[in-house]
């Protein structure tokens, strides 16, 4: 009898260095399987991430069919269309990657029930079980976790793209049909790979002094093909170490790459974050629900600039700099007193490069509730946030139409300015919710 396996494909939308070789080496035949399951990927069919998946699996089909293969691209719930498949296939094993997601590894314990399951991990750097303390425990702080990171003989090796067309073809019908993808992002190797070596080449060893400029194009905006694996995060990390470690630049953009693994680390130790902060401390904060107030964030109508030009950048293109992630997540929680969660969710749903671990980090970290959190009484300031960030108010005027014929030293504030705008008045005052911030996580730490 014929031995049948499925590529479930997850977050890996390429043919190198996944588990695809392992399946075709492995099995008689091989069906390529994509499902869009809502609870595993914690955005809806209707997201960013999805629209923009939808055109990385039809540019990976295109790729497969040099092998006579398809892949069947299902929406719904994986365990029942994975008891479908094995029915009427007679599947045996599954191959596909690891990922920290806590609804994922249930998922993966599950079929293990039914399947014969093996993993791979391609989306992260390293083995997340290996760089420990003394003690077998996991690093609590980004810098201590970096440090012993470097002290690992981590081999990073490569899965090589695969030779043979054993591939099993359905027949079945396709039923993911999210909207198209309206981002600047396209989702294809070729762009990605083409952004990757462009920034290496040109701007990568100055990565330290612009990385947090958000008028100027100073990051690499790779995240959405990492996070997707059409770019391998692996293959990167060796071109950007090659050029050396003593370089700024180098370091800088190396340290952010960790910070992904760093979050990922976290969730796969402690996978309750998704749900809870990890500081106990701050579980009975006193988030306050206010229906108009988290819609102005949501459309950017907050009547701070630096906030309402980064909301609008996400809601355009779907995605944000870094920067900015941290000025909105920090107006959210410490100056409009919303629950983080409430953020998060709107990030996996608008954002292009939506990744669960390092979603749920950024935000506890920005809310005070995670580890090595921000500490509580670090409060952005939204207007000094973009004289620093954005002094020319060249990222504001881009993205606030409203604000494009302000003079400078207004940009920043428009609020002091006696000019007749058709833009929003402060909802809060920053002065007044930094004091009742402040006051509450002092309440809360004694």
């Amino acid at each position: 009898m014929s031995k049948i396996g499925i590529w479930l494909i997850n977050k890996d939308l390429r043919i190198e260095n996944n588990i695809l070789l392992r399946a075709l080496n492995d099995c008689d035949l091989v069906l390529p399987v994509f499902i869009w399951d809502e609870k595993l990927r914690r955005s809806s069919s209707n997201s960013r991430i999805a629209s923009f998946y939808h055109e990385a699996l039809n540019n990976l089909s295109e790729e497969l069919n040099h092998f006579n293969a398809e892949i069947l691209i299902k929406s719904g719930d994986s365990e029942v269309i994975l008891d479908y498949l094995k029915s009427k296939y007679n599947v045996h094993s599954i191959y596909t990657q690891f990922d920290v997601d806590p609804a994922h590894r249930e998922f993966v314990k599950n079929i293990t029930k039914k399947f014969e399951v093996k993993l791979l991990n391609t989306a992260y750097l390293s083995d997340l079980n290996k760089t420990l303390k003394d003690d077998g425990t996991p690093y609590l702080t980004f810098s201590s976790f970096s440090r012993a990171w470097f002290r690992n003989e981590f081999d990073i090796q490569y899965e090589n793209a695969p030779t043979k067309s054993n591939f099993l073809v359905s027949g079945e019908m396709n039923d993911f049909s999210p909207p198209l993808n309206n981002t600047p992002f396209k989702a294809n190797k070729l762009f990605g790979n083409k952004r990757l070596s462009n920034y290496i080449g040109n701007n990568l060893l100055n990565y330290n002094k612009f990385r947090n400029r958000m008028d100027l194009d100073g990051t690499s905006m790779l995240s959405a093909y990492f996070n997707s694996g059409i770019v391998d995060i692996k293959g990167s990390y060796i071109l950007a170490i090659n050029l050396g470690l003593d370089n700024p630049g180098v370091k800088s953009w190396i340290n952010e790459l960790l910070w992904r693994e760093f979050n990922a680390y976290i969730m796969f130790h402690f996978p309750e974050i998704i749900h809870s902060s990890f500081n106990n401390k701050l579980s009975s904060y006193p988030w306050e629900e206010n229906e108009d107030y988290l819609n102005r964030w949501k459309q950017g109508l907050t009547g701070f600039s630096c906030v309402d030009a980064c909301m609008r950048q996400l809601l355009d293109i779907g995605w944000m700099h870094n920067r900015g992630r941290m000025i909105v997540a920090s107006f959210l929680t410490k100056d409009l007193f919303i629950n983080w969660k409430e953020g998060e969710k709107w990030f996996m749903e608008n954002l292009v490069d939506a990744e669960t671990a390092s979603n749920i980090g950024g935000w506890q970290w920005t809310a005070g509730s995670g580890v090595d959190a921000a500490p509580y009484f670090r409060i952005f300031n939204p207007i000094t946030q973009g004289e620093k960030f954005d002094p020319n108010g060249t990222y504001i005027r881009k993205w606030v139409p409203e604000l494009r014929d302000v003079e400078t030293k207004f940009i920043h504030d428009p609020s002091i300015d006696n000019g007749i705008y058709q833009y929003p008045k402060p909802i809060v005052s920053h002065n007044d919710s930094r004091k009742k911030a402040l006051y509450i996580f002092n309440s809360l730490r004694n």
